[in-house]
């Protein structure tokens, strides 16, 4: 079978909150093309919803290795990075996140207005949790 029907059932297992079947799905897709950096990013996902972050964080990293412009991976590794505390590495990977979709997705400046706007709301409420620690 082609690694992209392994991709689609493991993507299908993840929309039913099946992460364990989901995950041998992607790791078929990823032992059958090392170089899928979007089995690495769903995989990654199916561990965060499972709880096991520092497999998730992993794999997300490797979607970034392979897909510097993976704006979801970013994402996901920096809330992993917000939960365990490290807000500042969190920032670094949303503020990355959002310089690929204002760089390469080529918004209307209302548009990158708006996504700034939700970006310092999120900088803002990391910064009063920091001060009260």
């Amino acid at each position: 079978m082609e690694s992209k029907a392994y991709y689609y059932r493991g993507s299908i297992y993840s929309l039913r909150a099946n992460y364990d079947q989901a995950i041998e799905e992607f790791n078929t897709v990823i032992r059958l093309n090392s170089e899928d950096s979007g089995a690495f990013y769903e995989r990654g996902r199916s561990y965060d919803f499972k709880k096991e972050f520092n497999l998730a964080f992993e794999d997300f990293n490797r979607a970034i290795a392979l897909n510097p412009s993976d704006i979801d991976a970013y994402y996901a590794r920096g809330a992993i990075y917000s939960q365990s505390g490290n807000h500042k590495e969190a920032l670094t990977d949303w503020n990355k996140a959002l310089g690929i979709i204002t760089k390469e997705i080529n918004l209307a400046p209302k548009d990158v207005c708006n996504y700034n706007n939700y970006m310092q709301r999120g900088i803002i409420h990391i910064s009063s949790l920091s001060t009260r620690q």
